[in-house]
């Protein structure tokens, strides 16, 4: 019984943290929004997917369902509702991808800024973005983001004369 009481007991406290990370991170990301000045209506719904060349490791996610906002210079990709616990992907969103010619990070953001290599559309729904990250060794990402509603197509057009 007392073995019962003590595995409950573990399960509500993980939920609890888990409940307060979930709102948090949704209320750091809505702030990221409105300093950005990007509106619900600008949405992208999304498939995302990574792969990652490192010096010591190799990775290829399972794609995601994320949402995209595309700015003037940049594209700000956060994790579809229900998407937490990919924790793969999760750990590598958000982000803030901006184009060489634009200065962000001055600014305070609470998730990556990383400049974009090369950014190219490989078909209709299609975006390929190429960028790399320094930390313990270089490490290259190639990001592969297939837009899935065919209403959002117009609004991935300004991407073209990014890089």
């Amino acid at each position: 019984m007392g073995y019962a009481i003590f595995l409950l007991s573990i399960l509500v406290i993980f939920s609890l943290v888990f409940a307060i990370f979930l709102k948090d991170q949704s209320d750091s990301i809505s702030k990221q929004l409105q300093e950005l000045k990007l509106l619900p209506e600008d949405k992208i719904n999304i498939q995302y997917t990574f792969s990652k060349l490192g010096s010591f490791t190799s990775i290829a996610a399972l794609p995601m369902h994320a949402e995209m906002y595309i700015g003037e210079q940049f594209v700000f990709i956060i994790p579809g509702p229900k998407q937490y616990l990919n924790l793969l992907n999760y750990s590598h969103l958000p982000i803030l991808l901006t184009s060489k010619n634009i200065d962000l990070e001055n600014r305070r953001y609470s998730v990556k800024v990383i400049r974009i290599q090369s950014i190219s559309k490989t078909g209709a729904a299609l975006i390929k973005i190429e960028f790399n990250e320094n930390g313990f060794g270089r490490s290259a990402y190639t990001a592969r983001i297939k837009v899935l509603d065919s209403n959002d197509f117009r609004k991935i057009e300004s991407i073209d004369d990014w890089c």
